[in-house]
């Protein structure tokens, strides 16, 4: 908007050398900023493309609108999950990691080996395990089991779950749930396994039926 005076226009004079007196700025008003039409600058814009757009956390989208910010783009898209299951294993008196696991097909295969799973982005993971488990001599469960969660590349054990097994008859199933946190992803210590332990005086036949590794969120939270 120009406060100037407004000048009689000659047409014989080339348009090279029209003059006018410096312009000044005005404010906006609010019925002006409203007006959705002097914001679609984004019409000019070029669309950028998927790799130039940094992610925040799993996929990133650059939207279609004409607003220079795009209304719907997208930063990330926050859940990430796999299935992951094994077969029968012989897990003797002792400690024993869950090494023959399989990626059932359904969501992501977070597999990187038969043993060890990965977290692919950071952020918050909730963690399901249900295991079935016979006992080889039959009979009833003795003693005591734990189930730990090995996380950061078998650098941090974590109790899942510590019980006594005094009179438990054959099968049994176990459900356990954690929730891990981490920020590195995907290095090469972000990573989870599953480890069975117990002192029975026989062995066992421990199938994981399911482990559900599901990303909630980023590792940030409003």
């Amino acid at each position: 908007m120009s406060n100037a005076p407004s000048e009689k226009f000659d047409p014989t004079e080339s348009v090279r050398t029209l003059t006018s007196k410096m312009f000044k700025e005005s404010g906006m008003t609010l019925r002006e900023h409203q007006d959705t039409d002097k914001h679609y600058i984004g019409d000019s814009l070029p669309v950028p493309s998927p790799s130039m757009v940094a992610s925040s956390g799993v996929n990133s989208s650059v939207g279609v609108q004409a607003f220079p910010a795009r209304a719907d783009h997208a930063h990330e898209l926050k859940t990430v999950w796999t299935w992951i299951n094994s077969g029968a294993l012989t897990v003797p008196p002792g400690s024993v990691f869950i090494n023959n696991l399989s990626h059932t097909g359904w969501g992501r295969n977070m597999l990187v080996s038969g043993q060890v799973a990965a977290f692919p982005f950071p952020g918050l993971y909730i963690i399901q395990a249900n295991l079935a488990v016979t006992r080889d001599a039959g009979g009833l469960f003795t003693n005591e089991m734990n189930i730990l969660f090995y996380y950061n590349n078998g650098g941090s054990g974590k109790y899942i779950l510590r019980q006594s097994n005094f009179d438990l008859p054959t099968p049994m199933y176990i459900n356990v749930t954690d929730y891990a946190i981490n920020t590195t992803a995907p290095s090469t210590n972000d990573n989870i396994q599953v480890c069975v332990q117990h002192n029975d005086s026989s062995n066992w036949t421990v199938s994981l039926q399911q482990l559900m590794i599901v990303r909630m969120s980023s590792p940030t939270s409003n």
